[in-house]
């Protein structure tokens, strides 16, 4: 079955790859920006959370929350409780079934946090062979 059988062994960062540590610090006013860029009609992830929901938040747990996800960038990994992405199966208007993965709420932020970073990445990083991508065909 699922989830049975040993912890995965962790990855560590391969030769080459920049120092996570070397990246922008992840402000408050950046966590809530990030929060404002999904529409309030946003489905929920498995966690139940909205989106929107860390713009409520104290300055305080804001900046623990930032804390936590610099920690996840160091490491590499998130917390086994956090990693779990949910498969739901949602059915195709012309029959079968579509998976779609729900992913904890404080993943979906973090991704929109370094969205930015990772499409100026992407444009510095382009290559003919990749999948995908601006001026790509699907």
């Amino acid at each position: 079955g699922w989830a049975c059988g040993p912890a995965p062994v962790p990855i560590a960062w391969p030769a080459g790859i920049s120092d996570p540590g070397q990246l922008p610090p992840i402000s408050l006013d950046l966590l809530v920006a990030a929060a404002h860029t999904f529409p309030s009609s946003t489905g929920l992830g498995w966690d139940k959370l909205h989106h929107r929901a860390v713009c409520r938040c104290h300055p305080q747990a804001l900046l623990a929350l930032a804390r936590l996800l610099l920690l996840c960038e160091l490491t590499g990994g998130w917390p086994t409780v956090v990693g779990v992405v949910a498969i739901c199966l949602l059915a195709k208007p012309d029959g079968g079934l579509r998976p779609i993965g729900l992913l904890p709420t404080v993943i979906r932020w973090w991704m929109r946090v370094r969205l930015d970073l990772a499409r100026a990445w992407q444009c510095d990083n382009g290559r003919t062979f990749f999948y995908a991508g601006p001026r790509k065909g699907g």
